[in-house]
C-alpha cells in the first residue's frame, strides 16, 4: 500500500474505517492490537468513566495511527480467537472496543458483541463462519 493510500485510509471518516476494519480482518483472518511486556494497550476515557480496547485491520495502520516511542508493538491476533474468545472476555470485563482509531479523529467505539456480530455477519456474506477445529480451537471454515 502507498504511503497516500495509506493517509487516505487512516484519515478517512470513522464509519468508512469501521467498514474498511470489517472488509479487511474477513480477507486477511487478523487483527492488530498494541501489546507491551505489561500486556495490551487500554485506552481510558475518564469522563465517560469508560475502558476501550483498540484494533486494526493491518499492522501498518497501527504504525501510522500510534506513538512510535511508545513500549507498545503492533501485536497480530487470529480473527477466530478475537471473535470467540477476545470479543466476549471484553464484554464480560464491561471494556468496549475502540474499532480503527487514529491520532486526530474519533474511532468507532463499540460494544465487542456489537463488533461480533457485524464482522461475523460479513464473514457469512463471504460463504465463512466462526467455528471450532478438532482440538476444539476456534477456527474460520467455508460454509457448506
Amino acid at each position: 500500500m502507498s504511503e497516500k493510500e495509506l493517509l487516505g485510509v487512516v484519515t478517512a471518516p470513522l464509519e468508512k474505517r469501521y467498514k474498511y476494519f470489517i472488509s479487511t480482518v474477513i480477507q486477511n483472518f487478523e487483527v492488530w492490537g498494541l501489546k507491551s511486556q505489561e500486556g495490551w494497550r487500554l485506552y481510558v476515557d475518564k469522563d465517560k468513566n469508560e475502558t476501550y480496547e483498540a484494533f486494526w485491520p493491518r499492522e501498518e495502520f497501527v504504525y501510522a495511527c500510534e506513538n512510535k516511542d511508545s513500549d507498545y508493538k503492533p501485536t497480530e491476533i487470529d480473527l477466530a480467537r478475537f471473535l470467540h474468545i477476545w470479543l466476549p472476555d471484553i464484554e464480560k470485563k464491561g471494556r468496549l472496543v475502540a474499532v480503527f482509531p487514529n491520532l486526530t479523529t474519533n474511532s468507532a467505539i463499540v460494544k465487542p458483541s456489537i463488533l461480533k456480530n457485524d464482522i461475523e455477519h460479513h464473514l457469512s456474506l463471504a460463504g465463512y463462519k466462526l467455528g471450532l477445529g478438532c482440538a476444539g480451537e476456534p477456527e474460520i471454515v467455508e460454509m457448506d
